[in-house]
């Protein structure tokens, strides 16, 4: 029988959004006087918090979808712990 580790999708959807206000105000203090960077990591944010709401829902190939599609950096900034419940093969 196959063991399979049980996830909370809502902590771990809260641990994700945690995360992604953390680097959402980072990157606001540090482009502060940038308009255009600033409206871009607010878009990359609510791609964030998409892929969250799907993982709270466990709609975990439209989360996988979602984030696939997002630009790089912005993709890369997606939490280990959410990423390893997304792609357990790349574990």
């Amino acid at each position: 029988m196959k063991n399979q580790i049980m996830t909370n999708f809502n902590e771990l959807a809260d641990h994700y959004e945690d995360h992604a206000l953390k680097v959402f105000e980072r990157q606001q203090d540090f482009w502060s006087d940038d308009e255009d960077m600033l409206d871009m990591f607010e878009g990359d944010y609510n791609d964030h918090l998409t892929v969250a709401h799907f993982v709270r829902q466990g709609l975990l190939d439209k989360a996988r979808h979602y984030l696939w599609r997002m630009d790089t950096a912005a993709r890369e900034e997606c939490p280990d712990r959410v990423y390893d419940v997304l792609y357990p093969d790349h574990v």
